[in-house]
């Protein structure tokens, strides 16, 4: 089964889901925020964190992804 993943990256929380091709949730996870964390080209702990506990990683076919405006790059590479 084909799988979508939509991450709110906050500076509070962070809010991920897998979510099935019908939209029902599968798994839902909240974490820490990113504010506090300095920009850089270092992948984000706590969102690696997160993403490593995802079920089912092979079959996401999609993700869309809030950026929430800091720490661009530190996002794109913990993905």
């Amino acid at each position: 089964m084909k799988k979508l993943l939509a991450a709110d990256i906050g500076g509070s929380k962070t809010r991920i889901r897998l979510l099935d091709t019908d939209g029902t949730i599968l798994s839902e996870s909240v974490g820490t925020g990113v504010a506090g964390i300095s920009d850089s080209t270092d992948p984000l702990p706590p969102l690696e964190d997160q993403l490593a506990a995802l079920p089912d990683k092979e079959s996401i076919c999609a993700a869309a992804v809030n950026l929430g405006g800091r720490n661009t790059e530190q996002v794109r590479f913990s993905f």
